[in-house]
């Protein structure tokens, strides 16, 4: 969608350059009816062209008006799913980090039908996070091939909030939202974003 607003205000933006290069093709007679600059009529040597001053602001107003329109067209929706897909990932790196500092068995919870998800100390507890509120709430629907992730003290997906044990996660962990999504590498803990 952006490139094709960037390309439209290239082609807009070239528009008046069209309508003034036909000019320079009119025979003698009608060009002094149409002058496109006073070039027309006063010689300028080659090495001083440029750009009229009302080839220029024809140019910034045409700009400003494509903007005026194009502008309420940008959908607000994908800056808000943007700031949910920052939201989530952030919230699972908190997540991670409290457990390698805490010795392992924070987990959160997805509940993307309901658009929220939890995050618990290892104790079992709700855990104060950054964001504030707890359960999350956020703008939009995700889903996520995993209810619950728990990390180990070394940061790796584990199974269970019991982090001496071998019971780390063997596959990827993937959640959806939108276009975007998240997936947490076993063994690792590496999250990467795609």
């Amino acid at each position: 969608m952006e490139k094709i607003i960037i390309n439209l205000i290239i082609i807009l933006s070239l528009l008046p350059y069209l309508f003034i290069s036909l000019f320079h093709y009119l025979p003698t007679s009608l060009v002094f009816y149409f002058p496109t600059s006073l070039s027309s009529h006063f010689p300028i040597s080659p090495s001083k062209k440029g750009f009229t001053l009302v080839e220029l602001v024809i140019i910034i107003v045409l700009i400003g008006i494509l903007a005026i329109v194009v502008a309420p067209k940008i959908e607000i929706d994908y800056f808000k799913t943007d700031a949910d897909f920052i939201k989530l990932y952030s919230d699972i790196r908190f997540v991670q980090h409290k457990s390698m500092v805490s010795g392992g068995g924070w987990k959160i919870t997805f509940d993307g039908a309901n658009k929220k998800y939890t995050i618990y100390d290892n104790d079992g507890n709700i855990a104060q996070v950054p964001s504030g509120d707890n359960p999350v709430e956020l703008k939009n629907s995700f889903s996520s091939n995993k209810n619950e992730l728990f990390f180990d003290y070394l940061g790796r997906p584990d199974s269970d909030n019991i982090s001496t044990n071998d019971n780390i996660l063997t596959d990827n962990t993937t959640i959806r939202l939108g276009n975007s999504k998240i997936i947490i590498i076993p063994y690792s803990g590496g999250i990467v974003i795609e």
